[in-house]
Formats: C-alpha cells, structure tokens, sequence
C-alpha cells in the first residue's frame, strides 16, 4: 500500500502532542476552583416581582417576565392545540356572515369568497389589528404593575 505524501506529513507533524504554555494548566485550575466555590454557593432567593426589575439577569430572562410574553405564548399555544376548530370557526363564521337567511346570500357578502378580495381585506385590517395589539399590551402591562 502507498503512502500519500500529505498522510506523511500528518504523521510527522503531529507525531507529538503539543505541549501547554508555561503556567497554563495552574490557571486554568484555579478557574475550575472558583467556579466549584460559585457553584457551591446558594443563590439568594427573589420572588418574582423584584426579579423583573433586576438588570442583573440576562434581557431573554427579563423578557420572559414581560406580560405581552406570557400572554403571546398562551395564545400561540392555544392557537397551535386547537388550530382545526379555529379554522372550523373562521368557516363558520364567514358562512354565517354570508348568509342573512337560511338560503339566500348577502349580495354584499359575495365579493368576501374570493380569495383575493379576503386577502385585500386582510392587508386592510391589519393596521387596526396591530394598533389593537398594543392596546391590549399596555392595558396588561397597567394590570399587573399594580
């Protein structure tokens, strides 16, 4: 079997293992021995409260105190575990907005079945939705401040 010149080279280059810096192991040591004696230490307990004013933690520590936080992860989950009945509900509600009597349709509702129109109406709504959106984080921020 032949050797390739490079598997030579490997071989002799790092027939060795590399020695460590003078001093380096002792300090590295010392390091481990703080963090064991940091580690040892029992962390003093906050409540809840005085922790979301603490600028000690880390920001995605403190952000998981925000209120708006709580409350989009709540929805997002709720959206996620109950997705098909809310479609079945969007549904059912475009139906039920189409409709003035059991078989006769709102000539004003027809435009809002097609796509297209829907995705106008979306684009449009929008804005309210988002100015709503941060109502609705302030009112939540007033609730739990006091």
């Amino acid at each position: 079997m032949t050797r390739d010149p490079f598997d030579r080279w490997l071989e002799e280059e790092f027939a060795a293992p590399p020695s460590a810096p003078a001093g380096f192991t002792d300090r590295v040591m010392a390091r481990v021995d703080v963090t064991a004696q940091l580690a040892a230490s029992p962390a003093p307990r906050v409540s809840w409260r005085e922790a979301r004013n603490l600028s000690a933690l880390p920001w995605w520590v403190r952000a998981t105190m925000d209120p708006a936080m709580v409350l989009a992860t709540i929805v997002a989950g709720a959206s996620l575990a109950w997705r098909e009945q809310l479609l079945q509900f969007g549904d059912d509600l475009l139906a039920g907005a189409t409709r003035l009597s059991p078989g006769a349709t709102a000539p004003w509702a027809a435009p809002l079945q097609d796509p297209r129109v829907m995705l106008v109406v979306t684009l449009a709504l929008a804005p309210s939705i988002v100015w709503m959106s941060v109502r609705l984080y302030r009112w939540g921020r007033r609730l739990t401040a006091r």
